[in-house]
């Protein structure tokens, strides 16, 4: 009887110490007795919290008018509680849309060939840009737009990507979009047919024989590799300044506005990150770069990677900026692939110019405050004579080469 009992206690202390190790291994501690299965008290409090959401679905399955999608299910309580961090950039994407996503950071896609942000005053989602010859150009959709319903849904910022994925799609098919313009206050409707839009992220051109500039649209996997080549034949060029417009740019990778920065200031700090418990990353500069007057041109639609850029340069006092204040987005997301297909993408971390400022909701003040004519604020194509921003900033270039 004694040898029994104390084959049961092994065989008990076997399994405790198997359940042990299982719950190191997967952070899940349970025990099984036939039938019956024993959890820790901090899973049982999660299978709690779980247990309405699958009394939910269970309902909307026996009860609902029509027989669900269980995976439509899946996929909306998943998209809820990424939803309920209450941040537009925290996003979880289907399978087709974070295909698409990935798409569109390779620098083509097929959609209406325009470039949106959240404008944080009124949560609307806004043109900061247009494509040359793109859909939306041709329509007459213009820098400043409010992107308010598409395809028939109403859309807002806290409808970001899902209103992007929704006005991408195949080429040649159609999407609707209803636009509202604050200067007018009236909406218009468009039906826009979708196109291939290839994105060259990087444009240059020289001025008076020695002043070279550089427009930057976005941040995308290419970016760094652009502005090289375009960087490289404008020294060849003889430059003796150069200019660098980032005017609504949205941003885009981390990593490719550290190597364009990398050239526009001297070795050290560019940007650092801190997540939640106060670590985070540090990015720096090596000793090579353009030693030669710079101006980085600025405005309200220029946000994220294009304030790590603009920052970098004001701090490190390597040029100056010239425009208007910037958007104010100093969040960084990382990108989560699942198995399925399907990915996340969420914020991790804010991120700090070099003299310690986080710039979330605040923006970067340009060293030089100029403002376009009335008539050009939300357009998308302006003449060069009339653009004061870069008449300004050719004019001090010009003066720093000849002091």
């Amino acid at each position: 009887m004694m040898n029994k009992r104390k084959n049961v206690l092994v065989i008990i202390l076997v399994i405790l110490i198997t359940s042990i190790v299982t719950f190191t291994a997967t952070t899940f501690f349970s025990i099984e007795f036939g039938d019956k299965v024993i959890i820790s008290k901090k899973d049982f409090v999660q299978y709690q919290k779980l247990s309405k959401l699958l009394a939910v679905k269970s309902i909307i399955q026996d009860n609902y008018i029509e027989v669900p999608e269980e995976e439509d299910l899946y996929t909306g309580a998943v998209k809820g509680l990424v939803r309920a961090l209450d941040d537009p950039y925290s996003v979880y994407f289907d399978k087709q849309e974070f295909a698409e996503l990935l798409e569109h950071t390779q620098g083509e896609y097929s959609g209406l060939g325009l470039l949106v942000t959240v404008d944080p005053e009124d949560n609307l989602i806004t043109v900061v840009k247009t494509f040359k010859d793109s859909p939306a150009q041709q329509v007459g959709i213009k820098i400043g737009d409010k992107i308010v319903n598409v395809n028939n849904q109403d859309v807002t910022g806290d409808e970001f990507d899902m209103a992007i994925t929704m006005m991408k799609g195949v080429e040649g098919t159609e999407v609707d979009v209803r636009i509202f313009r604050p200067q007018e206050k009236k909406f218009y409707d468009h039906k826009i047919k979708r196109a291939k839009v290839h994105i060259d992220t990087v444009a240059s051109k020289i001025y008076d024989k020695e002043i070279g500039y550089v427009e930057i649209s976005t941040f995308d996997n290419n970016t760094a590799k652009e502005f090289e080549t375009h960087l490289d034949g404008l020294i060849k060029q003889g430059i003796k300044g150069i200019i660098i417009d980032v005017r609504n740019n949205p941003g885009g990778s981390l990593e490719q506005v550290v190597e364009v920065t990398d050239k526009l200031v001297p070795e050290g700090l560019i940007v650092y990150t801190k997540q939640r418990d106060g670590t985070g990353e540090k990015f720096t500069a090596d000793k090579d770069w353009v030693e030669m007057p710079i101006a980085v041109l600025i405005n309200g639609g220029s946000a994220s990677a294009s304030e790590i850029l603009a920052g970098a340069v004001k701090d490190r006092k390597s040029g100056i900026l010239i425009g208007e204040k910037t958007f104010g987005k100093g969040l960084v997301q990382q990108l989560w692939p699942f198995e399925d297909g399907t990915g996340l993408k969420f914020t991790i971390s804010k991120y700090y110019t070099p003299s310690g400022k986080c710039i979330q909701d605040i923006g970067i003040e340009p060293d030089i405050k100029v403002e376009l004519p009335e008539e050009y604020k939300t357009s998308s194509i302006i003449e060069e004579k009339d653009d004061s921003q870069l008449q300004t900033a050719l004019d001090k270039v010009n003066q720093m080469i000849n002091e």
